[in-house]
């Protein structure tokens, strides 16, 4: 789903809030394939930086390297990436359009942004294979 007006709709919102840090990727990931293109994330981080709101991003997706100017910009912002799979074969099963797991490690602590690398422990159960991608 995409917002046509969604900055012009945040704004108003924000214009009743003091500056503080705002959280995103916490229920979906803002840096979505679908929405390359539309850069809205770019957008609503650039008006938050304007307001003097701050930012803290979790994502899959190698996406936010192209906003981490602002990112970098901003007091206390940082980002997080969520790495389910340090196996890539198996994360390509199941997440084909994450970047590679050392991909997310050195890329994003390679930027001037605060920043954390959270892996998540997964263990199922496939046709009688038991595999555990992270302990």
């Amino acid at each position: 789903m995409f917002h046509d007006d969604i900055v012009g709709r945040l704004e108003t919102e924000l214009a009743n809030i003091k500056p503080q840090t705002i959280y995103m990727g916490w229920h979906t990931d803002p840096y979505q394939p679908c929405k390359a293109e539309c850069r809205h994330t770019r957008k609503v981080l650039a008006l938050l930086l304007e307001k003097g709101f701050s930012a803290s991003i979790l994502t899959k997706s190698d996406l936010v390297l192209r906003d981490m100017d602002l990112l970098a910009s901003m007091e206390n912002a940082s980002v997080s990436v969520s790495v389910s799979f340090n196996d890539n074969d198996v994360r390509r099963l199941f997440e084909a359009n994450t970047m590679e797991y050392i991909n997310k490690a050195e890329r994003v602590l390679s930027t001037e942004c605060p920043e954390g690398i959270l892996e998540d422990t997964l263990k199922w159960d496939i046709g009688g294979q038991e595999y555990i991608v992270r302990r």
